[in-house]
């Protein structure tokens, strides 16, 4: 059977997909939109994915003849193709052949064409999304391959979720794709791979790392699990040897992300790897600012041809498949590989660009807020500080806690907007953007620090009372757009007594505290 295989895969591959395989799921429902607010109506079945292949679909009589199986990069659909085979052509009684060709393959065509007995043969066609004439046009691709397999018994294709543009043509909640042609409507039924469970990682990282890597083991689980959202999980997977050969610990997810990033652009063709890493960055942000008038976050070809042009990138030297930092769909729509890929470079641009941060928003971009906290605003609560603050508790009031007495880092972010009153007196403060995201303190005494610019306190919308005495303040501007503040202390600053300052005095009165 495995010679069957030869030819498309190396014997170490058909080994690797058939030792580290755990079971399929399947549903009928893209698990990527399967939590939308707007899609609660959409049910998901799971099944698993060989047994309703053969025990259903191989052994009755049925309308449907293709199959369209999607995921997104990374959750293994070469491995379920390649087990699907070994496990049918294993079969002591089976009533059809079974063959395997990977699209992307350059003889794809010749292979499909030279198989005898069509009318008694299941076909896989693995990677869709990888065949060079469904890049260039895919719905005259898939219309080719409609004509070339009308004769076999029953045809799976599995692609890249995001290689299908979002296409009216496409339903989103039923399982059947239809697509027409000169020769009338073919119906495929589509399926979703289902992202793998907890329980489901443990098996995976047990089959790969057995006890004698219980090291490796430990390592890569604990890298899998820093990500909260189960949908970056099977990337992470698929990437787990380049993680596991980067840093010898990752404490923070955007660590992961930092280390798989530049994995990624070490593998490319291109000669600067810096200009890459800076185009990358570019296409992110031009993404984001141009999501509305694009509808999504994509770039077009002609408009990533203007900034490869400026970085010194030449487009054929990307291969713009399920392994590089950029993919390309069949509408020649440049997407990046994940959207918390996307998410972790705008968090770079949000760390460098005050405008950007000020003006960022978060809504449906978590990810992006999570890697701007984790690189930014930990490391400030996370050194020594002396001090307390209190949490705001709807149920009990405040709680008072001494920074001396619990780890102020191990707050997440939601926690952390829950700080009610905050009082960091003396502790060598410089820059205040990290209280960005105190979004419900009250009060807040930074007094006896070396402060001098307050931009970022602009964001505190419910601040009532705030304490800033013997800093370097010069300029109070950003304070008036504070329309909550009762209280201010100023005093031993440099204060410029301007409009600003005027407009302060006038709105607080005796309690501007000079």
């Amino acid at each position: 059977m495995h010679h069957r295989l030869k030819p498309y895969f190396s014997r170490e591959e058909i080994l690797r997909a058939i030792d580290n395989y755990v079971p399929t799921q399947c549903q009928n429902v893209d698990p990527a939109a399967a939590a939308e607010p707007a899609r609660v109506h959409a049910f998901a079945t799971q099944e698993k994915l060989i047994p309703f292949f053969i025990k259903k679909v191989f052994r009755e009589k049925k309308e449907e003849k293709y199959y369209l199986v999607l995921a997104d990069s990374g959750m293994g659909k070469t491995t379920f193709m390649i087990n699907l085979f070994l496990k049918y052509s294993g079969k002591r009684f089976k009533t059809y052949r079974i063959v395997l060709v990977p699209l992307g393959h350059p003889k794809a065509d010749e292979k499909i064409e030279s198989v005898e007995d069509k009318p008694r043969t299941i076909l896989l066609l693995d990677a869709f999304d990888e065949d060079i004439k469904a890049a260039r046009d895919y719905k005259t691709r898939m219309q080719e391959i409609i004509d070339k397999t009308l004769d076999f018994q029953t045809v799976i294709i599995t692609s890249r979720s995001q290689f299908f543009p979002s296409d009216p043509d496409i339903p989103q909640e039923i399982g059947l794709f239809k697509f027409g042609g000169d020769k009338g409507e073919h119906r495929f039924y589509r399926l979703y791979v289902s992202p793998f469970s907890q329980g489901e990682i443990h098996r995976y990282l047990r089959r790969k790392y057995p006890l004698y890597l219980w090291f490796k083991r430990c390592k890569a689980h604990s890298i899998v699990t820093k990500s909260p959202d189960l949908m970056v999980r099977p990337m992470l997977l698929a990437n787990i040897e380049d993680l596991l050969a980067g840093r010898k610990n990752y404490r923070y997810t955007y660590e992961i992300y930092e280390e798989m990033v530049e994995r990624w652009i070490k593998r490319e063709r291109v000669k600067d790897k810096t200009e890459l890493r800076k185009f990358s960055e570019v296409i992110a942000r031009d993404m984001y600012e141009n999501q509305q008038a694009r509808g999504g976050f994509f770039i077009l070809h002609d408009q990533v041809g203007r900034f490869a042009e400026k970085y010194g990138i030449r487009l054929d030297e990307l291969e713009m498949r399920s392994r590089s930092l950029l993919n390309r769909n069949a509408e020649g729509k440049y997407k990046f590989a994940h959207k918390s890929i996307l998410e972790y470079l705008l968090s770079l641009e949000i760390i460098r660009d005050p405008d950007f941060r000020a003006g960022f928003n978060y809504d449906n971009m978590e990810q992006t807020r999570r890697f701007y906290y984790e690189h930014n605003v930990i490391p400030f609560f996370s050194r020594p500080l002396s001090g307390h603050f209190q949490l705001f508790d709807k149920d009990r009031g405040r709680i008072a806690v001494d920074t001396k007495r619990i780890d102020i880092k191990k707050l997440d972010l939601k926690e952390l907007e829950n700080i009610a009153v905050l009082v960091l007196p003396d502790n060598g403060i410089t820059d205040l953007t990290p209280m960005q995201e105190l979004k419900n303190i009250q009060a807040l005494d930074l007094r006896d620090n070396q402060i001098t610019d307050l931009t970022p306190l602009k964001e505190l919308k419910n601040v009532q009372v705030l304490s800033l005495s013997k800093n370097q303040i010069t300029d109070l501007t950003p304070l008036l757009e504070l329309t909550s503040l009762k209280c201010l202390y100023i005093q031993s600053n440099p204060i410029t007594k301007n409009a600003a300052f005027e407009e302060l005095k006038r709105r607080l009165g005796k309690n501007l505290i000079i």
